[in-house]
């Protein structure tokens, strides 16, 4: 790992535990893997569904990043740490557009994920 990216997965985690702990929410999603959908109910059938959870801090899009068509400002941004985005194993599981974060009772689909420095996820929701 870079120098950047280790102080970053150093220090950060600590920070959601102390300082920024009043702004970090947990948050969940799945994942199907292998096996089918059931053409006739739409339920998957066979495969492995991996639990994914992690933390992070929920905040809003600013007027003059929204667009309107692919940011919304009724979008939400969730910024959370790549180490701690784990399924059951402890493997480091990357969101994907299409993946539905629940946090709190409140479902969002995933429509875009950027990785800044290997280290943060900035991941933009739509309410689902």
């Amino acid at each position: 790992m870079g120098y950047i990216r280790d102080k970053i997965n150093a220090k950060l985690p600590k920070a959601f535990d102390g300082k920024l702990a009043d702004a970090v929410h947990s948050f969940s999603f799945s994942r199907s893997s292998g096996g089918s959908v059931d053409p006739v109910t739409g339920v998957p059938t066979g495969g492995t569904t991996v639990v994914v959870t992690g933390r992070g801090s929920f905040g809003s899009y600013e007027a003059h990043e929204t667009d309107g068509d692919k940011i919304r400002i009724t979008d939400t941004r969730l910024t959370a740490l790549v180490t701690e985005v784990v399924d059951q194993s402890g493997n480091q599981v990357a969101p994907q557009t299409g993946d539905v974060i629940t946090s709190e009772g409140v479902a969002y689909e995933v429509v875009n994920v950027s990785n800044t420095a290997g280290a943060i996820y900035s991941i933009q929701l739509r309410n689902s």
